[in-house]
């Protein structure tokens, strides 16, 4: 592969260029990624930036839940919230980049699940309308 793709970075193919509707039109149509750097599956740095991220969301959400007072209205906030986010991001997936819609509906599932048990604990951590952390 690295032949064929000497560069890390995506390669749609067919190209986009003077031909590219005629292209689509017969398909197939791909979107490939392509990473020369080595790693190894759990390495400590891919860790460290996964938790950053997953911080950084947290942190977000919870500036988004601390307008909200009651927990209902909490959750409901927190699951209108990753259901849009997942209906965007993956659903522009399949539209525009190609992805098969099972490999997609795989990922719109662990993002719900990941919103929905998020904001469950901020909800517990969070102070309540009675300003104390719930118990």
């Amino acid at each position: 592969m690295a032949k064929l793709f000497p560069e890390s970075g995506a390669y749609l193919i067919p190209s986009p260029g003077p031909k590219s509707q005629e292209r689509l039109e017969k398909g197939p149509a791909t979107l490939l990624s392509i990473d020369h750097t080595p790693s190894a599956e759990g390495a400590p740095l891919d860790l460290f930036i996964g938790f950053l991220h997953n911080l950084a969301t947290a942190v977000l959400l919870a500036l988004i839940l601390d307008k909200v007072k009651e927990n209902g209205e909490r959750m409901k906030v927190v699951i209108v919230s990753g259901v849009l986010a997942t209906v965007l991001i993956n659903g522009s997936e399949v539209i525009w980049w190609f992805q098969p819609l099972n490999w997609v509906a795989y990922h719109a599932l662990y993002y719900i699940l990941y919103f929905s048990i998020a904001g469950a604990l901020l909800c517990r951590l969070l102070p309540s309308e009675e300003g104390v952390v719930n118990d």
